[in-house]
Protein backbone atom coordinates (compact mmCIF):
# COMPACT_ATOMS: atom_id res chain seq x y z
CA UNK A 1 0.00 0.00 0.00
CA UNK A 2 0.68 3.57 -0.48
CA UNK A 3 2.64 5.47 2.46
CA UNK A 4 4.05 8.52 3.26
CA UNK A 5 7.94 9.50 2.55
CA UNK A 6 10.49 6.95 3.72
CA UNK A 7 12.66 10.01 4.76
CA UNK A 8 13.19 9.83 8.47
CA UNK A 9 11.60 13.02 10.27
CA UNK A 10 11.37 14.54 13.37
CA UNK A 11 9.98 13.65 16.20
CA UNK A 12 9.32 14.35 19.78
CA UNK A 13 12.67 14.98 21.79
CA UNK A 14 14.15 16.53 24.91
CA UNK A 15 14.39 20.54 25.20
CA UNK A 16 18.04 19.36 25.66
CA UNK A 17 17.81 17.73 22.07
CA UNK A 18 15.77 20.44 20.17
CA UNK A 19 18.80 22.27 18.90
CA UNK A 20 20.17 18.90 17.03
CA UNK A 21 16.54 18.93 15.21
CA UNK A 22 18.29 19.45 12.15
CA UNK A 23 19.72 16.43 11.94
CA UNK A 24 16.74 14.24 12.58
CA UNK A 25 16.00 13.16 16.08
CA UNK A 26 13.67 10.55 14.92
CA UNK A 27 16.21 8.57 13.41
CA UNK A 28 16.59 5.06 15.01
CA UNK A 29 20.54 5.87 14.72
CA UNK A 30 20.79 8.94 16.24
CA UNK A 31 22.32 8.96 19.14
CA UNK A 32 21.90 12.29 20.63
CA UNK A 33 18.31 11.43 21.56
CA UNK A 34 18.00 8.21 21.78
CA UNK A 35 14.16 8.41 23.52
CA UNK A 36 12.51 10.12 20.79
CA UNK A 37 9.81 8.50 18.78
CA UNK A 38 10.26 7.33 15.62
CA UNK A 39 8.65 9.92 12.74
CA UNK A 40 8.23 8.86 9.02
CA UNK A 41 9.98 6.08 9.35
CA UNK A 42 9.66 2.68 7.47
CA UNK A 43 11.62 -0.61 7.76
CA UNK A 44 11.00 -3.38 5.64
CA UNK A 45 10.65 -6.60 7.29
CA UNK A 46 10.85 -10.06 5.87
CA UNK A 47 10.64 -14.11 7.15
CA UNK A 48 13.23 -16.37 5.78
CA UNK A 49 13.85 -19.92 5.38
CA UNK A 50 16.12 -20.65 7.64
CA UNK A 51 14.28 -19.14 10.98
CA UNK A 52 15.09 -15.62 10.87
CA UNK A 53 13.30 -12.08 11.03
CA UNK A 54 14.89 -9.38 9.25
CA UNK A 55 14.46 -5.60 9.55
CA UNK A 56 16.14 -3.18 6.93
CA UNK A 57 16.04 0.06 7.16
CA UNK A 58 14.23 1.95 3.94
CA UNK A 59 16.11 4.87 2.87
CA UNK A 60 14.37 7.35 0.71
CA UNK A 61 15.84 6.94 -2.64
CA UNK A 62 18.19 4.67 -1.89
CA UNK A 63 17.37 1.44 -1.05
CA UNK A 64 17.53 -0.54 1.99
CA UNK A 65 19.73 -0.23 4.99
CA UNK A 66 21.70 -3.58 6.32
CA UNK A 67 19.20 -5.90 7.96
CA UNK A 68 18.79 -6.96 11.65
CA UNK A 69 17.99 -9.79 12.35
CA UNK A 70 16.18 -11.87 15.20
CA UNK A 71 14.56 -15.42 15.98
CA UNK A 72 11.66 -16.35 14.36
CA UNK A 73 9.58 -19.70 12.45
CA UNK A 74 11.16 -21.30 9.40
CA UNK A 75 9.71 -20.69 6.00
CA UNK A 76 7.07 -18.27 6.95
CA UNK A 77 5.10 -17.07 3.81
CA UNK A 78 2.63 -15.24 6.28
CA UNK A 79 3.48 -11.58 7.49
CA UNK A 80 1.09 -9.07 8.62
CA UNK A 81 1.38 -5.51 10.48
CA UNK A 82 -1.21 -4.35 12.27
CA UNK A 83 -2.41 -1.05 14.45
CA UNK A 84 -5.90 -1.76 16.72
CA UNK A 85 -8.11 0.77 16.84
CA UNK A 86 -8.64 2.63 20.11
CA UNK A 87 -5.10 2.59 20.82
CA UNK A 88 -1.72 4.97 20.05
CA UNK A 89 -0.68 5.52 16.27
CA UNK A 90 2.31 4.59 17.28
CA UNK A 91 1.57 1.00 18.47
CA UNK A 92 2.56 -1.34 15.92
CA UNK A 93 2.12 -4.96 15.64
CA UNK A 94 4.08 -7.47 13.53
CA UNK A 95 2.34 -11.32 13.35
CA UNK A 96 4.47 -14.09 11.79
CA UNK A 97 2.88 -17.45 11.09
CA UNK A 98 4.91 -20.63 12.01
CA UNK A 99 3.97 -23.76 9.68
CA UNK A 100 6.17 -26.26 11.75
CA UNK A 101 4.34 -25.45 15.21
CA UNK A 102 0.99 -24.50 13.86
CA UNK A 103 1.09 -21.12 15.83
CA UNK A 104 1.04 -17.52 14.90
CA UNK A 105 4.21 -15.61 16.50
CA UNK A 106 3.35 -12.26 17.34
CA UNK A 107 5.45 -8.99 18.14
CA UNK A 108 5.52 -4.93 19.15
CA UNK A 109 7.66 -2.44 17.16
CA UNK A 110 9.30 -0.33 19.46
CA UNK A 111 8.31 3.27 18.93
CA UNK A 112 12.10 4.85 19.52
CA UNK A 113 14.21 2.41 17.06
CA UNK A 114 11.69 0.03 15.13
CA UNK A 115 12.99 -3.51 16.94
CA UNK A 116 11.12 -6.31 17.42
CA UNK A 117 9.71 -7.80 20.69
CA UNK A 118 7.51 -11.11 21.21
CA UNK A 119 4.32 -10.34 22.48
CA UNK A 120 2.88 -11.85 26.03
CA UNK A 121 1.55 -14.78 25.45
CA UNK A 122 3.35 -15.35 22.19
CA UNK A 123 3.06 -17.71 20.26
CA UNK A 124 -0.58 -18.16 19.81
CA UNK A 125 -2.31 -21.37 18.77
CA UNK A 126 -3.86 -21.94 15.63
CA UNK A 127 -6.61 -23.85 17.51
CA UNK A 128 -6.52 -26.57 14.82
CA UNK A 129 -5.70 -30.49 15.13
CA UNK A 130 -3.66 -29.89 12.33
CA UNK A 131 -1.70 -28.43 9.63
CA UNK A 132 -0.30 -25.03 9.74
CA UNK A 133 -0.81 -21.08 9.31
CA UNK A 134 0.03 -20.02 5.77
CA UNK A 135 -0.41 -16.15 4.54
CA UNK A 136 -2.05 -13.49 7.30
CA UNK A 137 -3.92 -10.53 6.79
CA UNK A 138 -5.10 -7.60 9.25
CA UNK A 139 -7.84 -6.17 8.63
CA UNK A 140 -9.71 -3.95 11.30
CA UNK A 141 -9.16 -5.94 14.52
CA UNK A 142 -9.24 -9.10 13.42
CA UNK A 143 -5.90 -11.45 12.28
CA UNK A 144 -6.97 -13.88 9.77
CA UNK A 145 -4.79 -16.98 9.56
CA UNK A 146 -5.31 -19.43 5.75
CA UNK A 147 -4.52 -23.00 6.85
CA UNK A 148 -3.09 -25.70 5.42
CA UNK A 149 -5.90 -27.76 6.49
CA UNK A 150 -8.44 -26.42 4.14
CA UNK A 151 -9.72 -23.70 7.00
CA UNK A 152 -9.69 -20.57 8.50
CA UNK A 153 -8.71 -19.05 11.66
CA UNK A 154 -9.98 -15.62 12.38
CA UNK A 155 -8.27 -14.04 16.04
CA UNK A 156 -9.51 -10.66 17.57
CA UNK A 157 -6.59 -8.63 18.18
CA UNK A 158 -6.55 -6.85 21.94
CA UNK A 159 -4.86 -3.62 22.45
CA UNK A 160 -1.54 -5.13 23.61
CA UNK A 161 -1.72 -7.08 20.61
CA UNK A 162 -2.35 -10.30 22.05
CA UNK A 163 -4.48 -12.69 20.01
CA UNK A 164 -7.98 -14.46 20.65
CA UNK A 165 -10.00 -17.03 18.53
CA UNK A 166 -12.57 -15.72 17.58
CA UNK A 167 -15.78 -17.03 18.20
CA UNK A 168 -17.07 -19.48 15.28
CA UNK A 169 -12.91 -20.06 13.76
CA UNK A 170 -12.16 -22.06 12.48
CA UNK A 171 -14.32 -21.04 8.82
CA UNK A 172 -13.73 -23.73 6.43
CA UNK A 173 -12.06 -23.34 3.02
CA UNK A 174 -11.19 -25.34 -0.06
CA UNK A 175 -7.92 -27.29 -0.10
CA UNK A 176 -4.80 -25.79 0.66
CA UNK A 177 -6.14 -21.72 0.87
CA UNK A 178 -2.28 -20.33 0.89
CA UNK A 179 -3.31 -16.87 0.14
CA UNK A 180 -6.21 -14.71 1.45
CA UNK A 181 -7.90 -11.43 0.99
CA UNK A 182 -10.43 -9.14 2.65
CA UNK A 183 -12.08 -7.00 -0.52
CA UNK A 184 -14.13 -4.39 0.68
CA UNK A 185 -17.24 -3.68 -2.17
CA UNK A 186 -16.26 -1.31 -4.31
CA UNK A 187 -19.86 -0.55 -4.66
CA UNK A 188 -22.10 -1.36 -1.72
CA UNK A 189 -21.05 1.16 1.65
CA UNK A 190 -20.18 -0.87 4.61
CA UNK A 191 -20.22 -4.21 3.20
CA UNK A 192 -16.72 -6.74 2.55
CA UNK A 193 -16.10 -9.60 1.41
CA UNK A 194 -13.33 -12.03 1.95
CA UNK A 195 -11.63 -14.32 -0.48
CA UNK A 196 -9.61 -17.71 -0.74
CA UNK A 197 -7.11 -19.19 -3.06
CA UNK A 198 -7.54 -23.18 -2.93
CA UNK A 199 -4.05 -23.86 -4.03
CA UNK A 200 -4.58 -27.17 -4.08
CA UNK A 201 -8.23 -27.67 -5.22
CA UNK A 202 -8.50 -29.19 -8.38
CA UNK A 203 -10.58 -26.69 -10.15
CA UNK A 204 -8.15 -24.16 -9.29
CA UNK A 205 -11.22 -22.38 -6.86
CA UNK A 206 -11.92 -18.92 -4.89
CA UNK A 207 -13.80 -19.50 -1.92
CA UNK A 208 -15.86 -16.36 -1.55
CA UNK A 209 -17.54 -15.16 1.62
CA UNK A 210 -19.56 -12.31 3.18
CA UNK A 211 -17.60 -10.47 6.08
CA UNK A 212 -19.71 -9.63 8.72
CA UNK A 213 -18.41 -6.28 11.30
CA UNK A 214 -17.75 -8.71 14.07
CA UNK A 215 -15.02 -10.37 11.40
CA UNK A 216 -17.50 -13.91 11.06
CA UNK A 217 -16.67 -15.25 7.70
CA UNK A 218 -19.97 -16.83 6.20
CA UNK A 219 -20.08 -18.54 2.43
CA UNK A 220 -20.99 -16.76 -0.34
CA UNK A 221 -23.79 -18.56 -3.02
CA UNK A 222 -22.25 -20.31 -5.61
CA UNK A 223 -18.76 -20.55 -3.80
CA UNK A 224 -16.33 -21.60 -4.81
CA UNK A 225 -16.15 -20.36 -8.26
CA UNK A 226 -12.97 -22.46 -10.57
CA UNK A 227 -10.86 -20.95 -12.21
CA UNK A 228 -8.70 -23.58 -14.64
CA UNK A 229 -8.37 -27.25 -13.93
CA UNK A 230 -5.01 -27.54 -11.61
CA UNK A 231 -4.01 -23.95 -11.91
CA UNK A 232 -2.84 -23.31 -8.35
CA UNK A 233 -4.35 -20.02 -7.34
CA UNK A 234 -2.20 -18.14 -5.42
CA UNK A 235 -1.79 -14.31 -4.95
CA UNK A 236 -4.69 -12.37 -5.36
CA UNK A 237 -5.15 -8.60 -5.62
CA UNK A 238 -8.44 -5.72 -5.15
CA UNK A 239 -8.56 -3.55 -8.01
CA UNK A 240 -11.31 -1.54 -7.23
CA UNK A 241 -14.37 -3.60 -8.20
CA UNK A 242 -12.08 -6.47 -9.30
CA UNK A 243 -10.72 -9.25 -8.00
CA UNK A 244 -6.73 -10.73 -9.73
CA UNK A 245 -5.72 -14.26 -8.91
CA UNK A 246 -2.56 -15.42 -9.97
CA UNK A 247 -2.81 -18.82 -11.52
CA UNK A 248 1.04 -20.39 -10.59
CA UNK A 249 0.78 -23.40 -13.16
CA UNK A 250 -1.34 -21.91 -15.47
CA UNK A 251 0.97 -18.98 -16.11
CA UNK A 252 -1.86 -16.54 -16.24
CA UNK A 253 -3.95 -14.34 -14.00
CA UNK A 254 -7.49 -14.43 -13.55
CA UNK A 255 -9.17 -11.55 -13.49
CA UNK A 256 -12.94 -11.73 -11.85
CA UNK A 257 -15.56 -8.99 -11.33
CA UNK A 258 -17.05 -8.96 -8.19
CA UNK A 259 -20.82 -8.30 -7.74
CA UNK A 260 -22.64 -6.23 -4.91
CA UNK A 261 -23.52 -9.54 -3.51
CA UNK A 262 -19.44 -10.68 -3.98
CA UNK A 263 -20.42 -13.00 -6.97
CA UNK A 264 -17.29 -13.64 -8.73
CA UNK A 265 -17.91 -13.35 -13.01
CA UNK A 266 -14.55 -13.83 -15.07
CA UNK A 267 -14.50 -11.09 -17.32
CA UNK A 268 -13.96 -10.94 -21.13
CA UNK A 269 -10.53 -12.05 -22.63
CA UNK A 270 -9.55 -13.46 -18.62
CA UNK A 271 -7.32 -15.01 -17.85
CA UNK A 272 -4.16 -12.93 -19.59
CA UNK A 273 -0.97 -14.79 -20.05
CA UNK A 274 2.05 -13.69 -17.80
CA UNK A 275 5.01 -15.43 -17.61
CA UNK A 276 6.17 -19.01 -16.31
CA UNK A 277 5.27 -19.35 -12.51
CA UNK A 278 2.61 -16.38 -11.58
CA UNK A 279 2.90 -16.37 -7.93
CA UNK A 280 3.07 -12.71 -6.37
CA UNK A 281 0.67 -9.81 -7.23
CA UNK A 282 1.06 -6.03 -6.16
CA UNK A 283 -0.50 -3.23 -6.78
CA UNK A 284 0.53 0.68 -6.98
CA UNK A 285 -0.94 1.99 -10.54
CA UNK A 286 0.15 -0.96 -12.24
CA UNK A 287 -0.43 -4.55 -11.75
CA UNK A 288 2.82 -6.50 -10.94
CA UNK A 289 3.10 -10.08 -10.96
CA UNK A 290 6.16 -12.02 -10.03
CA UNK A 291 7.03 -14.84 -12.54
CA UNK A 292 9.06 -16.95 -10.13
CA UNK A 293 9.78 -20.02 -12.46
CA UNK A 294 11.31 -17.68 -14.70
CA UNK A 295 12.33 -14.93 -12.23
CA UNK A 296 10.64 -12.07 -14.32
CA UNK A 297 7.84 -9.17 -13.36
CA UNK A 298 5.44 -8.65 -15.59
CA UNK A 299 3.91 -5.57 -15.47
CA UNK A 300 0.18 -4.90 -16.44
CA UNK A 301 -2.25 -1.66 -17.28
CA UNK A 302 -5.27 -2.06 -15.80
CA UNK A 303 -8.65 -1.06 -17.40
CA UNK A 304 -10.37 0.46 -14.77
CA UNK A 305 -14.13 0.26 -16.30
CA UNK A 306 -13.55 -2.91 -17.27
CA UNK A 307 -10.46 -5.21 -15.37
CA UNK A 308 -9.17 -5.83 -18.65
CA UNK A 309 -5.24 -5.89 -18.79
CA UNK A 310 -2.49 -5.12 -20.56
CA UNK A 311 1.40 -5.53 -20.84
CA UNK A 312 3.49 -2.08 -20.68
CA UNK A 313 6.61 -1.54 -22.95
CA UNK A 314 9.53 -3.73 -22.17
CA UNK A 315 7.23 -6.43 -19.68
CA UNK A 316 8.45 -8.57 -18.38
CA UNK A 317 11.17 -7.05 -16.55
CA UNK A 318 14.00 -9.52 -15.12
CA UNK A 319 14.60 -9.55 -11.60
CA UNK A 320 17.39 -11.94 -11.09
CA UNK A 321 16.85 -14.92 -9.52
CA UNK A 322 13.51 -13.83 -7.59
CA UNK A 323 10.94 -16.05 -6.66
CA UNK A 324 9.24 -15.71 -3.41
CA UNK A 325 6.93 -12.40 -2.66
CA UNK A 326 6.15 -8.87 -4.29
CA UNK A 327 5.27 -5.62 -2.52
CA UNK A 328 4.66 -2.41 -3.94
CA UNK A 329 5.64 0.75 -1.36
CA UNK A 330 5.35 4.46 -2.01
CA UNK A 331 6.85 3.82 -5.84
CA UNK A 332 9.01 1.06 -5.09
CA UNK A 333 8.56 -2.38 -5.70
CA UNK A 334 10.50 -5.44 -3.38
CA UNK A 335 11.29 -8.59 -4.57
CA UNK A 336 12.38 -11.31 -2.57
CA UNK A 337 14.88 -13.83 -3.71
CA UNK A 338 15.60 -16.77 -1.90
CA UNK A 339 18.26 -18.16 -4.20
CA UNK A 340 20.70 -14.64 -3.89
CA UNK A 341 19.78 -14.19 -0.11
CA UNK A 342 18.89 -10.47 -1.11
CA UNK A 343 16.02 -8.32 -2.05
CA UNK A 344 15.22 -7.14 -5.22
CA UNK A 345 14.63 -3.56 -5.41
CA UNK A 346 12.92 -1.68 -7.79
CA UNK A 347 11.94 1.82 -8.61
CA UNK A 348 8.75 2.15 -10.83
CA UNK A 349 7.99 5.18 -13.41
CA UNK A 350 4.63 6.28 -12.74
CA UNK A 351 3.70 7.05 -16.02
CA UNK A 352 5.06 4.03 -17.66
CA UNK A 353 4.66 1.48 -15.21
CA UNK A 354 8.63 -0.08 -16.29
CA UNK A 355 11.17 -0.89 -13.97
CA UNK A 356 14.38 0.28 -12.84
CA UNK A 357 16.39 -1.64 -10.31
CA UNK A 358 17.71 1.12 -7.67
CA UNK A 359 21.32 1.64 -7.37
CA UNK A 360 22.68 -1.06 -5.01
CA UNK A 361 19.83 -4.09 -5.92
CA UNK A 362 20.48 -6.46 -5.15
CA UNK A 363 20.61 -6.05 -1.28
CA UNK A 364 22.17 -8.16 0.62
CA UNK A 365 19.85 -10.30 3.13
CA UNK A 366 22.44 -12.62 4.89
CA UNK A 367 19.26 -15.30 4.66
CA UNK A 368 16.88 -16.74 2.14
CA UNK A 369 14.06 -14.25 2.39
CA UNK A 370 10.36 -15.10 1.86
CA UNK A 371 7.46 -12.64 2.60
CA UNK A 372 7.66 -8.81 2.77
CA UNK A 373 5.71 -6.37 4.51
CA UNK A 374 6.45 -2.46 5.78
CA UNK A 375 6.22 -1.31 8.87
CA UNK A 376 5.19 2.93 8.86
CA UNK A 377 5.66 4.93 11.50
CA UNK A 378 3.43 8.03 11.13
CA UNK A 379 4.71 11.72 10.80
CA UNK A 380 5.10 13.49 14.04
CA UNK A 381 5.60 17.42 14.27
CA UNK A 382 8.29 18.67 16.66
CA UNK A 383 6.46 20.40 19.73
CA UNK A 384 6.62 23.81 19.45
Amino acid sequence: MDTSSPLIRLGFCSALALSLAMIGCGSAQNQNCPNCTLSSAQFLVATTTSGQILRFPIKGGVGLGAPISIPGPANSIGLAVGTPSGGSIFQIFVYVSDPQNNVIDGFSVSRTDGSLSALAGSPFPMGTASGGPASLTVFGNILYAASTDSSIVAFSIAPSGSLTILSGSPFAAGAMPLQILPFPSASVPNTSFFFAADFADASGSISGYSLSQAGVLTPLPGSPVPTLSGSGPAGMLQAGKFLDVALEHADAIEVFSVSSTGGLSPIPGSPFPAGHGTSSLAGGGFLYALNSSDHTISVFTMDPLAGSLAPVSGSPFSAGTASGQLLYNNGVLYASDPAANAIQVFAVNPMTGALTPLMGSPFAAGAAPVALAVVSFPEVDPPK
